[in-house]
């Protein structure tokens, strides 16, 4: 499909069973993977996004379904499926579809929303954020003018890399301490990123791309450069960095395995970043600065809660009494519990799920992790009762336990998410 008859299809035709998004995940991952992927990676990515289940083996979701609108081919020589016509796809085509396929998730879409709403909140009730940006837009985007980059010292490139100048961006100063110890070829570097007679892919390949080139210089990442970009270009091209990295990666828009996968890329895959970053600004009608202020809001609540805690009963003062009884369990996962908890409860500790869909889908989803844990334990006992002959006591106790799984005990109806 060309791209305005593959746009169609998914905005108006394509039909998902409530409550799966298999043919949107299938079909941006493709379009991540590079227009191609074999049916295993797509399931791996299904799952990611899923948790708890795949596709079932015997409807056509999402391979057959995809197969027969001709949206994508099965090629039996090396058993993956192609995107058609992905490579007359522009760079901004791209990304339209990866954002678009992405907000069919319900749950990603939320999460998103979200952020971007408390980040409006916080401009209409901070306007110096707004003063920031302008302040650092007139400052540096003179100093990074193409006809004043001779004239940049290094006092002045330094300065740009604080927190208390730039107002956005912090622990980058160091790295930018090693590029000042050769100005000339910096101002070089400087002068090829914003030469505008060439693409984005262009200029990160001329200067990235060959590591023995003249042009290479080893400290000037996509961390510095994007930024150095975004105020130099009066906010055309988005930062990608750590905290971009990871934001992409929750929301699927670009998740961090085709970073590894395709690391020598690097001027074809900071421009796809950049336009995925820039589709989701216009769409919720922010800048590149702003939406900076997004991924960064994300971020954040990613760190704040990782632990879950499974109680039978909601008070939450009760938890120490509990858990030295063992009527209590605590354990680790790595999710996002904003997705499941009401945002007030997550900040008063108790266990009020956002819907009941979302504590069964949570439940499920903790119950296959205990299923795995108990089955690594059960092969270790075994093993240790096969080498050595017999186990102690506590040990057999724990070998039938972890045999007959997880019990409806092991994952009760009472949660509080803990810090």
């Amino acid at each position: 499909m060309k791209f305005e008859e593959l746009k169609n299809w998914i905005k108006n035709k394509m039909q998902m069973a409530p409550g799966y998004n298999y043919q949107p995940v299938m079909i941006r991952t493709l379009v991540q993977s590079g227009g191609r992927a074999t049916q295993e990676e797509i399931i791996e990515e299904l799952k990611a996004v899923n948790f708890h289940f795949g596709p079932w083996k015997k409807t056509k979701y999402p391979f057959g379904i995809l197969t027969e609108h001709n949206v994508c081919k099965h090629n039996e020589s090396d058993k993956t499926y192609e995107l058609l016509d992905f490579d007359s796809y522009s760079i901004a085509e791209k990304a339209w579809i990866i954002v678009e396929c992405v907000l069919k998730d319900k749950t990603k879409k939320e999460i998103l929303e979200k952020n971007v709403e408390n980040i409006r909140r916080r401009m209409k009730n901070e306007p110096k954020l707004i003063e920031d940006r302008d302040e650092v837009l007139d400052r540096y985007g003179k100093m990074f003018a193409l006809d004043n980059i001779k004239n940049i010292t290094k006092e002045d490139f330094l300065g740009f890399f604080r927190y208390e100048n730039n107002h956005h961006w912090k622990s980058i100063n160091q790295p930018a301490g090693h590029l000042v110890k050769d100005m000339p070829r910096l101002q070089e570097s400087l002068k090829i990123i914003f030469d505008e007679n060439k693409t984005i892919s262009e200029r990160i390949k001329q200067l990235r791309g060959d590591k023995n080139g003249s042009n290479f210089i080893s400290y000037l990442g996509n961390a510095l450069y994007t930024p150095i970009l975004l105020v130099g270009s009066n906010l055309q091209y988005a930062v990608i960095n750590g905290i971009v990295d990871g934001a992409l990666d929750n929301l699927r828009l670009f998740p961090k395995k085709f970073l590894t996968k395709r690391v020598e890329d690097e001027w074809e895959i900071i421009p796809l970043m950049q336009e995925i970053v820039s589709e989701v600004a216009k769409r919720y009608d922010l800048d590149l600065w702003q939406i900076d202020w997004v991924w960064w809001d994300l971020s954040l609540r990613e760190e704040r809660r990782k632990y879950w805690l499974l109680t039978p009963g909601y008070q939450s003062n009760l938890k120490d009494k509990m858990i030295s009884k063992n009527l209590m369990s605590i354990g680790f996962h790595d999710i996002n519990l904003l997705e499941y908890f009401e945002e007030k409860s997550n900040q008063e500790k108790s266990g009020v799920f956002k819907s009941t869909e979302k504590k069964e889908e949570l439940k499920k989803i903790v119950m296959a992790n205990l299923e795995k844990q108990y089955q690594k334990r059960v092969l270790e006992l075994r093993k240790k009762k096969k080498d050595e002959g017999k186990l102690s006591k506590t040990e057999e106790k724990e070998l039938v336990k972890n045999e007959n799984g997880p019990t409806h005990q092991s994952v009760s109806f009472d949660w509080m998410p803990m810090r």
